[in-house]
């Protein structure tokens, strides 16, 4: 038998082996690739180094372990920020936006990301607490995602102040295609005039996968330090909240996060309020 060729009946076999093989393998990589995900951690941090040596560790750790693909962070002070960059996974997996060599950050909003940041706004309300809400525009698969954070005027009564402030940044991701916005609104599901002025074109994540529960992120009940921090008659409320515009990217699950005691007295934990991580899937 000549070594340059085999049996046709070989020859055979060895193709419909080489197909099954094949046919083997493309169902393998189909069962083991995972959809494209991103996840959000919107986290109001509470801006006091009161007890820091225990808060701040547990605010890493949650920050950490989230595994967060883009992170919008309130009421971060300079002290927070600085002992966050040196963690060491910090810089193995964040882009920390900057302006003129500076961090980015409006009035203690600070967002960083995995990905490449086109440009940075900051959104100055002029408002009676002085209020800026950031939007760092970033580049995901090649395709722009502008993402918001804010801390919207804090007292009962500012409503309309808080309604004004909303409609300055929704104003400016209406010039964009893809938005993000996430962050500490200040105001629970219902109140108004702020609930008149979230824009209807974007999905609340936790409204849409969650209808039935509250979802308090300022539980009153729960935590002690809301509890302290709170207004006269204040309920707990779902003041922080991620909302989406997004043809590709749609909300896929959410959670609460940082809402457990940190100590023995069941009275500390990491801050006043709740955070949320929140995951969305591309939609192809």
């Amino acid at each position: 038998m000549s070594k340059r060729t085999l049996p046709s009946v070989c020859v055979v076999m060895l193709l419909v082996l080489a197909a099954s093989l094949c046919g083997c393998a493309g169902a393998g990589a189909a069962g083991l690739a995972k959809p494209h995900t991103l996840t959000v951690l919107t986290y109001n941090v509470l801006a006091s180094e009161h007890q820091d040596a225990q808060r701040f560790p547990a605010l890493f750790r949650i920050i950490e372990q989230s595994q967060a693909d883009i992170l919008c962070l309130q009421e971060v002070l300079p002290g927070f920020l600085d002992r966050l960059r040196k963690q060491p996974w910090f810089g193995e997996r964040y882009v920390a936006p900057k302006v003129d060599g500076l961090d980015a950050i409006a009035n203690g909003n600070y967002i960083c990301s995995r990905y490449e940041v086109d440009r940075v706004e900051v959104v100055d309300h002029q408002s009676p607490q002085g209020r800026e809400s950031i939007i760092v525009h970033l580049i995901v698969d090649g395709q722009p995602l502008a993402v918001a954070t804010c801390h919207l005027e804090s007292l009962l009564r500012d409503g309309p102040v808080r309604a004004k402030q909303l409609d300055d940044v929704f104003g400016r991701l209406e010039k964009v295609g893809d938005a993000l916005f996430a962050g500490d609104f200040n105001f629970g599901d219902g109140e108004q005039p702020d609930s008149a002025h979230l824009a209807k074109d974007y999905a609340d994540a936790w409204l849409q996968l969650h209808p039935e529960d509250p979802g308090f992120t300022w539980d009153i009940e729960a935590s002690d330090m809301a509890a302290r921090g709170s207004f006269v008659d204040e309920p707990s409320r779902r003041i922080d909240r991620i909302l989406v515009r997004s043809k590709k990217w749609l909300p896929h699950s959410i959670e609460i996060v940082g809402a457990e005691s940190i100590d023995s007295s069941g009275r500390l934990f990491p801050s006043d309020h709740f955070g949320l991580l929140g995951t969305l899937r591309a939609a192809n």
